[in-house]
């Protein structure tokens, strides 16, 4: 039996030279403010962190609003 399923897997390995310095671009969007607090400013992270990063940080945010971790679907 043959399953489809819809996954991506990608490394967590990081290559280091001067191509890869920059490596908040392979850290967790959660993780990234609290290693890097100058990246908590959301003018600052749409500018630096990939798509990818943004989307998760946004799952694990707490919604001023509801309390919840909404990710910008508030339902109240």
């Amino acid at each position: 039996m043959t399953m489809i399923a819809n996954l991506n897997i990608s490394s967590n390995l990081m290559i280091d030279d001067n191509e890869h310095r920059d490596k908040y671009k392979y850290i967790p969007g959660d993780l990234v403010s609290a290693i890097y607090p100058e990246y908590a400013d959301p003018a600052i992270r749409q500018r630096f962190l990939r798509k990818e990063q943004i989307v998760e940080l946004n799952q694990y945010l707490v919604c001023q609003v509801c309390g919840l971790h909404c990710a910008g679907n508030c339902p109240g």
